[in-house]
């Protein structure tokens, strides 16, 4: 028994023995896997190493394969690093966008929360909020409410920005959300339609980080004309940037206690808000009412909501201009000069222009661009379009004429894109499209064509004798008559009967006013695309059509008098203000004489060009607010007009009898030859 115990201890020990061998060798295996070895690489390198000194070729061979196994290794590698690199870019752009959007549902819960506890006032002014989607809301509010009240009542939509700007219709003031004060220190003082246009998460961000925001909240009183629901309690901070700051930062920052606390910044005087749009202030007459909604009113803000559109197109142009985008001009070769920069592989529409007038002596004019010379070039440019010879037609309805070589050579692309940049960049309206290519470039219905839509007059004589033909054989001479043209259309037909005349006229007149420029306008349409205005467009025709079809409205004197601010730097009830308030008085006067031709042939729209570059007070508005300034004669100053369009002042004399400042205002606008300067 005692052998047999042996015997099984022995035989446990051998068997404890083989599993941990067995273990040890797992563990090694393991540790392999883990530095990277397997089989082959220890075959490849037991090759090295007992290799034949004497066989050169194999150890070639063997060193070239562990070379190009090591730059595989290597480029791996470096794909690896920048896969990841993409992949942690994203990761931070995703969480990025994710806070952006936490942080906006925020803002608009808590403007939720802060218009909820505001009553309605039941004797306030009726206010209409229009937005990009066209959604109407409405709501009483006081002039002395507030301004961040009706901020919150605008911006609580699902669809709202943090940061988002309101304009009254034909105003010539757009507002950021970020305003502090009432509504009437912010110009609402009776009812009217304000327009919301969001920004951009990007927009709003920049607007935050490029913003130097002061160090302590400033208390705002509360209204005092209504109290708001005492359940929660609200306070109200706000904090402005230093003077030298641009807008800033966030709207509503909510405390997490149940008093709800905002906070709103605001800009110093001296800091540049988003661009606004300038255009006259409607006269009393044009004033919105509510109920219901009249057709003026509904003319005001289609004439808004053009603007707004337009300006948010405008908004995709880089404000640097790269050097392609230099464009020489020799005055009346305009589309010349044009069409030799459009044609540069690295010109850049969505970028600034950069126009230098050059004079008969091969020198620039000498006027830096920055804004003025765009203008001017683009209203020259428009001008030249309007009569180029792939529109036919009366010149305030042209409808698209077929050049093969102009098809041949793109130039039908190249016009449309003249024309979106000259609309955009410039401000410049079309004003000269016919309702039929109106219609057939922006995806309207053309209606049949007629005898009166075929502009070529030999064409239309010899269709118009087949039309009031009385007779067959009558109708088959005048058919004869017209063969070539026919033939040319493809619709020379026999006539059977005088009611084949009808279809052989349709199938003619449609082919003439449709078919056969079809490669035409699709190439026109193509060049229309640069910078979104035919997406715009297409999206509203309705809208659009006062900018592309002649407007016969004439430009008045009240227009210049309400476009134009008058800069008054003279102290108050001293001489030199007295003399500006008089100046002020015969400019009024004299814009009226101008109107009524008792200047001629100085109009209305050379003063206008004088002072800004353009002859009609564009559909997008001016970048900044057109100003009078004055010149006096104790300054050494000049005794005629002098204008800078860039900056959009107009310099006035001062100090002289009406006789003496209307013969030097029509001197001095009469001897100027660009740019405003006399």
């Amino acid at each position: 028994m005692g052998d047999g115990m042996l015997e099984e201890n022995q035989n446990m020990l051998e068997e404890q023995n083989r599993l941990e061998e067995e273990e040890q060798n797992l563990e090694v295996v393991e540790e392999d896997k883990q530095n990277g070895f397997d089989e082959e690489e220890q075959d490849r390198s037991g090759k090295d190493i007992f290799i034949d000194p004497d066989d050169n070729q194999s150890v070639a061979r063997e060193s070239t394969v562990l070379l190009q196994w090591r730059a595989l290794r290597c480029q791996q590698d470096e794909e690896y690093q920048v896969s990841l690199q993409i992949d942690r870019e994203r990761e931070r752009r995703r969480r990025q966008l994710l806070e952006r959007e936490l942080r906006r549902v925020h803002v608009i819960n808590t403007r939720n929360e802060w218009i909820d506890s505001i009553p309605e006032p039941e004797n306030g002014m009726v206010i209409q909020f229009k937005y990009p989607d066209g959604g109407l809301k409405r709501r009483r509010f006081l002039p002395s409410q507030l301004f961040q009240d009706l901020v919150a009542f605008a911006g609580n939509v699902d669809m709202a920005s943090e940061i988002f700007s309101l304009q009254k219709a034909m105003s010539p003031i757009s507002i950021l959300s970020t305003q502090r004060g009432s509504l009437a220190d912010n110009g609402i003082t009776a009812q009217c339609t304000l327009y919301i246009l969001w920004m951009s998460g990007d927009e709003v961000e920049n607007i935050i980080s490029n913003s130097s925001i002061a160090s302590g909240p400033y208390p705002v009183a509360p209204s005092t004309t209504f109290s708001p629901a005492p359940s929660p309690p609200t306070t109200i901070t706000t904090i402005s940037p230093a003077p030298s700051s641009p807008i800033a930062a966030p709207i509503f920052s909510p405390a997490p206690s149940p008093p709800t606390t905002i906070t709103t910044i605001s800009p110093a005087p001296s800091s540049p808000i988003a661009a606004p749009i300038f255009s006259p202030a409607p006269s009393p007459s044009q004033s919105p009412s509510f109920s219901p909604l009249s057709p003026d009113q509904e003319d005001i803000e289609e004439a808004f909501d053009i603007a707004a559109a337009l300006l948010t197109l405008k908004a995709r142009v880089h404000h640097l201009a790269p050097t392609a985008n230099q464009i020489n001009v020799f005055r009346d070769e305009e589309f010349e000069c044009a069409l030799r920069a459009f044609n540069r592989p690295t010109f850049d529409p969505e970028s600034k222009l950069d126009i230098v007038f050059i004079d008969e002596d091969g020198r620039g004019e000498g006027a830096v661009d920055d804004g003025g010379p765009t203008r001017e070039f683009c209203r020259l440019l428009m001008g030249k379009l309007q009569g180029h010879q792939i529109f036919e037609g009366p010149p305030e309805e042209r409808t698209l004429a077929l050049d093969s070589i102009a098809l041949h050579t793109n130039t039908y692309k190249s016009v449309g894109q003249m024309l979106s940049v000259c609309l955009i960049h410039g401000g410049v309206s079309p004003n000269f499209f016919s309702k039929r290519l109106f219609s057939q470039v922006f995806g309207l219905p053309s209606g049949p064509a007629t005898i009166e839509d075929v502009v070529d007059h030999g064409l239309r004589a010899k269709l118009e004798k087949i039309n009031s033909a009385d007779t067959l054989d009558d109708a088959r001479e005048a058919v004869s008559e017209t063969a070539e043209e026919l033939a040319l259309m493809g619709a020379l037909r026999h006539l059977r009967s005088l009611e084949h005349r009808k279809e052989l006229m349709e199938a003619v007149l449609q082919f003439y006013c449709e078919g056969r420029i079809n490669a035409a306008l699709t190439q026109f349409k193509d060049g229309l695309t640069t910078l979104g205005v035919l997406q715009m467009v297409t999206s509203h025709p309705q809208a659009f059509e006062k900018v592309f079809l002649y407007d016969p409205t004439p430009l008045k004197a009240s227009d210049i008098v309400e476009l134009f601010h008058a800069r008054c730097r003279s102290l108050p009830a001293s001489n030199r203000r007295r003399l500006e308030a008089r100046t002020i008085a015969f400019w009024k006067d004299w814009l009226l004489e101008v109107e009524g031709g008792l200047a001629h042939p100085i109009t209305l729209e050379h003063v206008l060009i004088f002072a800004t570059g353009l002859q009609r007070i564009p559909a997008v508005g001016f970048p900044m607010q057109p100003e009078l300034a004055f010149l006096h004669p104790d300054d050494g100053l000049a005794r005629f007009p002098k204008a800078n369009t860039c900056s959009l002042v107009l310099h006035l004399p001062v100090g002289q009898t009406y006789t003496e400042f209307k013969n030097n205002m029509e001197l001095g606008l009469g001897c100027a030859s660009q740019f405003g300067e006399a």
